[in-house]
């Protein structure tokens, strides 16, 4: 089986939606020799940030000298970004071979796994192939039924900030989705966690006092001396000074933050991570379509935000980058987002929009985003089809001094950077 063929036949014969008791995982892992019970990791929930959270983690362990599994999702560009050793992809061959492995692990099991499942029974094996020291793992939805959740202890469990996302499965309150991220926390574990709302923050210390574990606040307000660069964030956090810090946006502090004390917890437990190692990972972490700018005069950003948090620290952080600067928006949005939670934080700041169709069977056509937002906000845009066609409109109505603004679900913003690297 070739590579096409495994990703298309993955595709084709696992369960598209829903979330599954990771004991299902657990059981399909056993066959494959259960992997997962003989690697340490550091387990990330969270509605907002954790995939950055995770990247930092990560690339200040492989400073220190650690041989790091990273498991992330959804990709941008090609599933391969999901599963990383050291910052390099897993290979179309372990792909295939993996693959196969599995989908006669799950045949046996009489369980058909998700899409999103099977690439974590193969994260799972390939770290343990490539005997890993330790795996950042993200979860994919949620925290308790998620199927990284089917690994039984964690060196510590990261809780990243928390809002209301996918609202129809972890529920419609934050106080329900914080329960249901909160199923990561383990027995006698490590916890850290940033700032939240009051009620998700009170969820948090129960439960962490209910599993007889140890919570670790991030410190945010060690973070100092902080100029807004180019291309970078210049800062200084505690004793380590002049870090250049390439997320951009007033938001990926708090991911920062919270990312160092996951460190500090591990340092801790006896991991050698010191200042130097810290520092050389937080500048190494560059993470693609998280506020990228992708070419400039005019300057063209792609950002995931896709939903209403993630377009209030976006329109922040272009507020704070960019001053009273209005902004054109290139706009791909599916149909199961909050519409209007997204659009009030960007309508007072869009000179122009731009609406694009988005590959995916739940997003609204650009005629039909259009249409919504000439009805609910009375502000025209430009409808074009493709996604090719709207970076083209953009790049066609801006002056050299203007900023363009792309953002929306990944696979969209993994369309728009693809565009400008094959360009």
């Amino acid at each position: 089986m070739y590579y096409d063929e495994a990703i298309s036949f993955i595709r084709e014969n696992t369960n598209k939606y829903g979330i599954k008791d990771a004991k299902f995982i657990r059981s399909i892992l056993a066959l494959l020799g259960s992997p997962q019970d003989k690697l340490k990791f550091v387990h990330a929930a969270g509605t907002n940030g954790k995939g950055s959270t995770c990247k930092i983690i990560n690339n200040i362990l492989i400073s220190a000298s650690l041989k790091t599994g990273l498991f992330i999702s959804p990709h941008l560009i090609k599933m391969n970004e999901r599963i990383t050793v050291n910052n390099e992809e897993i290979s179309d061959e372990d792909v295939e071979s993996l693959s196969f492995d599995i989908m006669k692990a799950s045949k046996e099991c009489g369980y058909i796994p998700s899409e999103f499942e099977f690439y974590t029974i193969m994260a799972m094996c390939y770290f343990y192939e490539k005997k890993c020291d330790i795996v950042v793992l993200e979860t994919g939805l949620g925290g308790q039924y998620d199927a990284t959740n089917c690994i039984l202890k964690s060196e510590v469990s990261v809780i990243c900030k928390l809002g209301l996302d996918h609202t129809k499965i972890l529920g419609d309150t934050i106080e329900k989705i914080t329960e249901e991220k909160c199923g990561i926390i383990k027995e006698n574990s490590c916890v850290v966690t940033g700032k939240q709302e009051e009620s998700a923050e009170d969820i948090i210390k129960e439960t962490v006092k209910n599993k007889s574990s140890k919570l670790y606040f991030s410190e945010y307000n060690k973070i100092y001396d902080r100029k807004i660069c180019d291309r970078y964030q210049l800062l200084s956090y505690k004793n380590i000074k002049g870090i250049k810090f390439h997320l951009n946006g007033e938001y990926q502090l708090y991911n920062l933050a919270v990312a160092i004390k996951a460190i500090e917890v591990l340092i801790e437990k006896g991991y050698k991570i010191d200042d130097s190692a810290i520092k050389k990972g937080i500048e190494s972490s560059i993470w693609h379509g998280r506020f990228e700018i992708l070419s400039e005069n005019p300057v063209f950003i792609a950002d995931v935000s896709h939903n209403p948090q993630g377009a209030l620290v976006l329109s922040k952080s272009l507020k704070e980058k960019y001053k009273n600067k209005k902004i054109i928006f290139i706009i791909g949005l599916l149909k199961d987002k909050n519409f209007e939670g997204i659009m009030d934080n960007i309508i007072p700041l869009a000179k122009d929009i731009i609406t694009v169709t988005p590959e995916s069977e739940r997003a609204y056509t650009s005629f039909e985003l259009s249409d919504k937002i000439l009805s609910v906000y009375g502000k025209n845009s430009f409808s074009e089809k493709t996604i090719e066609d709207g970076i083209k409109k953009a790049m066609k109505i801006a002056d050299k001094d203007d900023v363009v603004c792309a953002f929306g679900s990944f696979y969209f913003v993994g369309d728009v950077i693809s565009y400008f690297a094959n360009k």
